[in-house]
């Protein structure tokens, strides 16, 4: 008998792995300091923080989310004209994206601005 098993749910606890796991992968091969969160709208990058270089991400409470760990919760935008970001891409040390999804919530953001990121999170898929 051959079967195609469909896409499982996943359990908190594997979720909670899967953050611990994509820290490492994240932190890993040195091309670039820190891993970096790059906020965009379509493929224009809006602006970039640096993330913690040894544990980008911060687990949560055993329910697959992670909190965004930001070396500064401030950087200055390289793009945008009042735009907001509608998707996200985050870089490991190895200068390759390792994950990527929308954006939800935010504010119009400006070449040139000084932004402020506050509490931002990404939820592994269940």
């Amino acid at each position: 008998m051959a079967l195609t098993l469909g896409a499982p749910t996943i359990s908190t606890l594997l979720r909670e792995d899967t953050v611990i796991a994509t820290n490492t992968r994240l932190a890993a091969n040195t091309t670039i300091a820190n891993p970096i969160l790059r906020l965009r709208i379509s493929t224009t990058t809006l602006v970039v923080f640096p993330l913690n270089a040894s544990t980008p991400l911060t687990v949560g409470a055993s329910d697959g989310q992670a909190t965004v760990n930001p070396t500064s919760t401030t950087a200055v935008a390289s793009g945008g004209a009042a735009q907001v970001a509608d998707n996200y891409q985050i870089l490991g040390r190895d200068n390759a994206v390792h994950l990527s999804g929308a954006v939800t919530g935010g504010d119009a953001i400006t070449a040139g601005q000084t932004i402020t990121l506050n509490t931002t999170t990404v939820n592994m898929p269940a």
